[in-house]
């Protein structure tokens, strides 16, 4: 029998058929916990085999306090020894743009240079630094497009930090980004889990303004997916993973462009959507979403013991 805990924030799509389909697996018992109103002790009742950590980063766009009482409860599981997906270390950096980089550029990874935005920083330094504009405003902590600015002078920019700083909700840092053009009108997700790509799909790149050029990809802003090589090519394949390793993750879904220099990762997705949707069953073939989870509760059943997992960093670190 196992007992999977979700903690999540404000119930979603995507939490509510999770746990629908986890409900029609044999030997299996789900329990929802509303990171608003669950403590230590209310999950530690429940004894739980797993914990699926469902609280996006994107939720310090409206409820920062959050974020950080998910890291704090995480934190305690852990050091009771609950399998948490994704772990403490992994979701700093789901929860921390900058964590990510400074990660990943610790490991060699391609990803764009990132400065943490400061009252005492000088903003023609910081372009500078970046290799001058285009420059990318963004929240550290966030998601789904929300204070994302691309910038063509310091006018914008100065206009895209100060919109941040209005918010009411969020308290968190601001990042600035060096912007890279991908090569092809298109991105990668490549879904990994434990040290294995899964699947991957291509996004359409749209822009946020007319006059300019598409350059993102973004579901939730009306990018499509769009259909790739069956195959993934070897290369890419390597690079997601080491990506996903280089931030502890056991699951990641990342965003990956290619430039001239070769892969890129945009951001690590250590909490993406589990939702259905026809467009991913057309372009696949498939549904990923339930061999995703299949996938992961297989973690769990013996394909990495804690020993394993403590050694890649990916679960069971707490620094």
């Amino acid at each position: 029998m196992k007992n999977i805990a979700i903690l999540h924030e404000e119930l979603e799509r995507p939490e509510k058929e999770l746990e629908q389909y986890l409900l029609g697996r044999d030997g299996i018992i789900v329990k929802r916990f509303d990171i608003r109103a669950t403590a230590f002790k209310d999950i530690m009742e429940f004894n739980p085999t797993i914990v699926l950590n469902r609280v996006y980063a994107s939720v310090a766009n409206r409820n920062w306090k959050m974020i950080k009482h998910s890291l704090q409860l995480i934190k305690k599981l852990e050091k009771k020894g609950i399998l948490v997906l994704n772990s403490f270390n992994a979701t700093k950096a789901d929860y921390s743009k900058y964590r990510a980089y400074t990660l990943m550029k610790s490991a060699s990874i391609r990803t764009p240079k990132t400065i943490r935005h400061t009252p005492y920083i000088s903003l023609s330094n910081a372009v500078r630094r970046l290799g001058g504009y285009p420059i990318i405003v963004k929240r550290d902590s966030g998601g789904r497009g929300i204070g994302l600015a691309k910038c063509s002078s310091r006018t914008e920019t100065e206009k895209a930090i100060g919109n941040i700083l209005k918010s009411d909700d969020y308290k968190g840092d601001i990042v600035l980004q060096e912007f890279i053009e991908p090569i092809e009108p298109r991105d990668y997700r490549v879904c990994v889990v434990d040290n294995e790509v899964i699947y991957y799909h291509g996004r359409g790149l749209i822009s946020l303004d007319t006059s300019e050029k598409p350059w993102i990809a973004s579901r939730s802003l009306g990018s499509k997916i769009l259909p790739v090589k069956k195959e993934v090519p070897k290369d890419l394949k390597d690079f997601a993973v080491r990506a996903a390793r280089s931030v502890g993750a056991i699951f990641d879904v990342l965003d990956v462009i290619k430039t001239e220099e070769g892969y890129c990762v945009i951001e690590h997705n250590p909490t993406p959507s589990f939702v259905f949707k026809q467009d991913y069953q057309d372009v696949l073939g498939y549904d990923p979403i339930t061999y995703v989870v299949d996938k992961i509760l297989g973690i769990h059943e013996g394909s990495m013991d804690k020993e394993s997992i403590a050694d890649s960093g990916s679960v069971m670190g707490t620094n």
